[in-house]
């Protein structure tokens, strides 16, 4: 408990009421996983991440197997508080929509509702082969004064940008 005593202090300046992030310490009791921010006209709690994309896939046509040869990203972070950080967590959500896009199916038996993609015969999620032979992240460095430290969120966000993997297969 002094632990969160003392995160909520630190914390001090970026709270907009007890309810805010004073939760995220665990302050009020509330477990760790969640937030509740309460929105103000100086702050909606709302904000964009912007991102693009590019990315040269080859596919051969007589096995319709795909090789991912360069995808390179630049993604709005605002300011990052660890850019190794962030740049991981790009590259994990940008991976984690490669296999969304074009490997994972889910097979559900129509007649009793179950899961048939349960195992690793049948669910193919992306390995070390599938990451981009040539993988670029960059990150937008802007002024977010909004945010926590300045800064924005980088986890699944990216997952779209890996769109561009799809629509490459697709031209």
């Amino acid at each position: 408990m002094e632990a969160a005593k003392i995160m909520a202090g630190r914390l001090k300046e970026y709270m907009m009421d007890r309810q805010g992030v004073t939760s995220i310490a665990g302050y009020d009791g509330d477990p760790l996983v969640h937030v509740r921010w309460k929105p103000t006209p100086e702050n909606p709690g709302n904000y964009s991440n912007f991102g693009a994309c590019c990315s040269i896939v080859e596919v051969d046509t007589l096995t319709g197997e795909i090789d991912l040869l360069y995808s390179d990203l630049s993604y709005d972070c605002a300011r990052s508080m660890n850019p190794a950080i962030d740049i991981g967590q790009v590259e994990g959500g940008f991976m984690m929509g490669v296999g969304m896009f074009i490997q994972e199916n889910e097979w559900i038996d129509p007649n009793s509702g179950r899961l048939l993609a349960d195992g690793t015969w049948e669910y193919k999620p992306p390995l070390a082969n599938d990451i981009p032979k040539e993988f670029n992240v960059r990150l937008f460095e802007n002024k977010y004064k909004k945010g926590v430290c300045s800064s924005k969120s980088s986890g699944e966000a990216p997952l779209l940008l890996s769109g561009s993997v799809y629509a490459a297969i697709r031209q």
